[in-house]
């Protein structure tokens, strides 16, 4: 996982980065994802900046990967040596860009009985009120 170190180098470089060289941080983020799933078994303090790193990105992630996101999110709420938290960091990106019906199918499928999301649900789409009967029958 990326130490401290190198969490604050990074930090001091992305603006430059994005100013002068976006498409070399664009690769760098790709790097970051495609590694993700493994990483994740062995995140621990880390692992929240590396979560709040993409989320915060998730706007210039591509589909592909998009798509390493949610797989690395499922085989997190699937693998008991994955650490606890690392669902629920990853979650709120799996969310991001679905809509209402596909966000609570995602939701439900975390299914979490311990863990940060119970006291806290993550921020969905309005609600369009057309959307309820469809909700509420699911």
């Amino acid at each position: 996982m990326i130490a401290s170190s190198e969490n604050h180098k990074l930090e001091e470089l992305e603006p430059a980065l994005c100013a002068y060289q976006p498409k070399r941080f664009a690769e760098l983020l790709h790097i970051l994802v495609v590694q993700l799933p493994d990483r994740l078994p062995d995140a621990r303090e880390n692992s929240h900046y590396l979560g709040w790193l993409i989320y915060e990105h998730m706007l210039i992630m591509r589909q592909e990967e998009q798509q390493i996101i949610e797989d690395a999110w499922r085989k997190s709420i699937r693998d008991k040596n994955t650490e606890m938290y690392a669902g629920d960091i990853l979650l709120p990106c799996v969310l991001r860009g679905h809509d209402l019906k596909e966000q609570l199918q995602f939701i439900e499928e975390q299914n979490n009985e311990i863990g940060y999301y119970l006291d806290y649900p993550p921020l969905l789409t309005k609600v369009d009120t057309q959307d309820l009967p469809s909700i509420t029958e699911s």
